[in-house]
């Protein structure tokens, strides 16, 4: 019986351990005001090791692309899409069914989102990103929340 619950035990512990895969990515955000009177909001990541992660324009039968949300503010006027700053690597993978070609970054990419405030007041620009990761083993999704103050 003792040598039943060990086991048990043991692989509980395995489980939970592979369970919680630590996110490869660190982000940063940033808001630059331009000389037109607008800003910049600039999604920094820097990626860990073999990781890479998928470009906003992805192809159907792909992988998730990377999607960047904004939070309502009715003070703020959210400009086209962000733009993607970063070495692209375009490549034919045949790993998600019919082979596609896929865009992603390694090491790091930007992404960055004009916006116009629309009166002459301190506000915060907030949102989500939701990206997938993959490396030659493993794919996995996330999701940041930001909060990024205007002034």
């Amino acid at each position: 019986m003792k040598k039943t619950g060990i086991t048990f035990f043991l692989i509980f512990i395995t489980a939970v351990s592979f369970g919680q895969l630590v996110d490869p990515v660190s982000w940063s955000y940033k808001a630059i005001k331009t000389p037109a009177g607008k800003y910049d909001l600039v999604m920094s990541a820097v990626i860990e090791g073999s990781w890479h992660i998928y470009s906003q324009y992805t192809v159907k039968g792909g992988p998730s692309g990377t999607s960047i949300r904004f939070s309502p503010n009715p003070l703020i006027a959210v400009i086209g899409k962000p733009k993607e700053v970063g070495n692209i690597v375009k490549i034919r993978e045949g790993i998600f069914g019919e082979p596609v070609t896929v865009s992603y970054f390694n090491e790091k990419v930007k992404f960055v989102q004009s916006i116009a405030v629309k009166t002459n007041v301190k506000t915060n620009i907030s949102g989500t990103i939701d990206y997938m990761l993959c490396n030659d083993r493993l794919c996995a999704g996330y999701k940041k929340s930001f909060d990024v103050s205007l002034d």
